[in-house]
């Protein structure tokens, strides 16, 4: 009984901690998407503009 008393702490707090990270990550994908996007989009119109 007293373990089931003290688990939810420790799992709320590591979800939490994940939560974070994961938004951290999140931040990370949507720069990355965004600069690849970008450098895309300039690749095609020198290509387009080069021929």
């Amino acid at each position: 009984m007293t373990k089931t008393a003290i688990d939810p702490e420790p799992e709320f707090l590591s979800v939490r901690v994940k939560n974070q990270s994961l938004r951290k990550h999140e931040k990370r994908v949507w720069i990355m998407t965004i600069v690849f996007t970008f450098i895309l989009c300039v690749n095609i119109l020198y290509w387009e503009f080069y021929y």
